[in-house]
């Protein structure tokens, strides 16, 4: 399942048309229509609207957990290690580019601006400090060849150009 699957599945939760659904956020419809196919990428500002409406983001970006955000979600944001972060409403949203190709282990690969998919992934801009925003990016995990440091099939990892860190 996709994330326009599971914004057709937000917008039937409402018990909304795609107008009416669309109406709600000061969409057109044609626009509106054309994320919940899959046709044009759905912009991080209408993921943050939803978010604000109570979908839970990390949800609607990779189908894990519930759909609609549950009351301590909404005041702060745990890793998987359970280390926890406080969100508010004013916290910032930084959108990471994400790479068109996957990530699986091997040798080092160098991507340039025309690798990235267009999409992009809300992630809190206090995770990057430090770090020139404008060499971040994201890639998806294909393969089961990074289990043994928990690396996942489906999840995103973040690096920045020009920096190598850890063991």
């Amino acid at each position: 399942m996709e994330i326009y699957d599971r914004l057709k599945i937000v917008r039937e939760a409402d018990g909304s048309s795609q107008a009416r659904f669309a109406a709600k956020f000061g969409v057109a419809q044609s626009t509106y229509g054309q994320w919940e196919i899959g046709k044009r990428s759905i912009p991080d500002e209408f993921k943050i609207q939803l978010s604000n409406i109570g979908v839970n983001l990390h949800w609607l970006i990779t189908g894990e957990g519930q759909m609609i955000k549950e009351e301590a979600e909404a005041s702060e944001f745990k890793t998987p290690s359970g280390k926890s972060y406080p969100v508010s409403i004013d916290s910032a949203i930084y959108s990471v580019p994400i790479l068109a190709s996957k990530v699986s282990a091997g040798n080092g690969q160098e991507w340039l601006p025309s690798d990235y998919s267009g999409e992009t992934l809300p992630t809190l801009e206090k995770f990057f400090l430090g770090y020139p925003k404008e060499d971040i990016f994201a890639a998806k995990v294909v393969g089961d060849s990074m289990i043994g440091i928990d690396l996942l099939p489906g999840d995103y990892v973040y690096a920045c150009h020009g920096r190598i860190e850890g063991n």
